[in-house]
């Protein structure tokens, strides 16, 4: 019997590539979210009037059944839609940072936006759930907030948006993490592997 071989989740390195210049990024000030499955939007949202920058949620998804919903209505600086590939490249692009707030799971929910925001050479703050532990190193790929607590992810968030050296190191290591370990053309090469194995 063969050992088990994890493959992790990948990214397309050739279109979410940071230097791109077929469609320049947004020149607004924003931070931005994606996704929707087992996204804490509820916490990000109590974070957004404290934020000096515009929040833009990318809430779609063509894998989730979840819907975007909070209670009450949204702070002034917060813009929620959908957006095409093409689009949600454009703001990683852009983006001062890219949060990833996920409620409480063991499951791997939000690696794809991390992996997407790190390819683009983004910072990423995301919550501290067990699934995203194997995908980001805190303090050298990405930070991580504890769940549910808006105090300490307005601290992350405000971290590397007052230090552009800390939010170009965490791009740049993100980026290298993600082209080392996570590329597509890795996943492919390791099915290749076992397959041939």
């Amino acid at each position: 019997m063969g050992a088990l071989r994890v493959l992790p989740e990948s990214t397309d390195l050739q279109f979410f590539d940071p230097d791109k210049d077929d469609d320049p990024p947004d020149e607004s000030d924003y931070v931005m979210a994606a996704g929707l499955e087992r996204r804490d939007y509820a916490t990000l949202i109590e974070v957004a009037p404290r934020l000096p920058v515009a929040v833009v949620i990318a809430a779609g998804s063509p894998w989730s059944k979840a819907r975007f919903h909070v209670d009450g209505e949204l702070p002034p600086n917060v813009r929620v839609g959908q957006f095409d590939s093409r689009q949600l490249r454009r703001l990683y692009a852009g983006a001062r940072c890219v949060i990833v707030p996920i409620q409480p799971t063991m499951r791997t929910c939000g690696v794809s936006v991390v992996q997407e925001a790190r390819a683009m050479r983004r910072p990423v703050v995301a919550t501290r759930t067990l699934g995203l532990l194997d995908y980001i190193d805190d303090g050298e790929t990405g930070l991580l907030a504890r769940p549910k607590d808006a105090d300490d992810l307005l601290e992350k968030v405000r971290s590397v948006l007052d230090d552009p050296v800390l939010a170009e190191r965490l791009g740049e290591q993100g980026r290298r993490a993600v082209c080392s370990r996570f590329s597509l053309d890795g996943y492919v090469d390791g099915i290749v592997e076992l397959m041939e194995g």
